[in-house]
C-alpha cells in the first residue's frame, strides 16, 4: 500500500490560518489594539508565520513575532501559541 502525503490539502490548511490570522490582525489593528494571539496547528505553525510574515513585508508593515518568555511560541494543546505585534 502506499502513502502519499496529500500536500494540496496541506497548503490548504496553511492558507486558512493565514486568512483567519490576517482578519483578526486587521480587526484588531482597526480597534486600536497592536497585538494579537494566534494558535496554529504544531504542523504548519512555521509555513503559517511565514507566510504572514512575507505578506507584511510586502505591504512594508512593521511588527514583530514577540516573544513569550525566552520562546517564540508556547505549545497549547495540539498548536503553538504565538504573538504578532504591529509597530508605529
Amino acid at each position: 500500500m502506499e502513502i502519499k502525503l496529500n500536500t494540496e490539502a496541506r497548503d490548504k490548511r496553511i492558507n486558512e490560518y493565514y486568512l483567519e490570522a490576517l482578519e483578526k490582525i486587521s480587526k484588531y489593528a482597526e480597534e486600536g489594539h497592536d497585538l494579537t494571539e494566534h494558535v496554529f496547528p504544531k504542523d504548519i505553525y512555521d509555513q503559517v508565520r511565514t507566510k504572514l510574515g512575507n505578506h507584511m513585508q510586502a505591504f512594508n508593515i512593521k511588527f514583530v513575532w514577540q516573544s513569550i518568555g525566552n520562546m517564540s511560541s508556547v505549545a497549547v494543546g495540539e498548536g503553538r501559541l504565538m504573538r504578532f505585534k504591529l509597530l508605529n
